[in-house]
């Protein structure tokens, strides 16, 4: 990491030297009395390696002379040089300000989403929620009504019970949490794993008007009565040795009724 010291050095600019001759020791210390700041001075068989200060540079002339020394550049280091050679290059000059341009431009723009906390509710669905409210890959940051789509969130989804949507940069977070009593398919199977099974009995007395079966062996009815079995959780198969195996599973569907429950009057008569 740059200190305060070397950026400055580096606005400024500054050179790599060589020195050789009569007496570099010499060379260093008149540096040193009229102000002339070396800095990482190494020493070799034959010469002496050091940085000195571009300012600095221009005023070696008489000291070279006076201690019969000789002065190479090895290094030429800083900002100056540096804009000495984007000179020639035209285009790389005219490009940087567009690119930094382009950049800026499209920060203002949404290229992420990502979903955090969801299990029953898919990133898909989660995804498609957004491109319905107008929230996309490409949509300005300025155009998305936080608040409005939390509210929105919660409003569509019934499991979902805390929404948090925020932009970091150009990336989009929404973050829920559904309601712990909602499982989600692979979840429910976990659940159902190992139970011995379980049949699906009438509660009251009812007409059928729709009946769904997801797991179990359904008895085709018009009318219920009380306890009749709905669904039978247990099926046997016979084996050509005449032995009978009985396997179990959890009886799933959804059915819909119509009954018709006494309810009680009471008549009041006045005086």
């Amino acid at each position: 990491m740059l200190d305060v010291k070397e950026f400055f050095r580096y606005l400024q600019g500054y050179l790599k030297i060589r020195v050789w001759g009569y007496s570099p020791e010499r060379f260093m210390n008149l540096c040193s009395n009229r102000g002339i700041l070396l800095w990482d001075i190494t020493r070799r068989e034959a010469d002496y390696l050091m940085y000195i200060s571009l300012s600095g540079f221009f005023r070696l002339r008489p000291v070279v002379r006076k201690t019969g020394t000789r002065v190479a550049i090895l290094e030429r280091c800083g900002l100056p040089f540096l804009l000495r050679r984007m000179r020639k290059r035209k285009v790389f000059v005219m490009g940087l300000p567009a690119c930094l341009a382009f950049l800026i431009i499209m920060s203002r723009f949404i290229w992420a989403i990502d979903f955090e906390g969801n299990r029953a509710v898919t990133d898909d669905m989660l995804m498609d929620f957004l491109v319905e409210n107008g929230v996309e890959y490409g949509t300005a940051r300025s155009g998305i009504d936080i608040e409005r789509l939390e509210e929105k969130l919660r409003e569509t989804f019934d499991g979902i019970t805390w929404t948090s949507v925020t932009i970091d940069g150009t990336r989009l977070i929404v973050n829920v949490r559904e309601n712990d009593l909602v499982m989600t398919e692979e979840e429910t199977k976990e659940a159902l794993d190992g139970y011995p099974g379980s049949d699906l009995l009438a509660p009251f007395s009812s007409s059928v008007t729709r009946s769904e079966i997801s797991t179990g062996f359904s008895l085709e009815y018009s009318t219920l009565r009380l306890s009749t079995f709905l669904f039978f959780s247990s099926f046997r198969i016979t084996r050509h040795s005449g032995h009978t195996d009985v396997f179990r599973i959890s009886s799933i569907s959804n059915i819909s009724g119509c009954s018709l429950f006494p309810v009680p009057i009471l008549l009041i008569s006045g005086i």
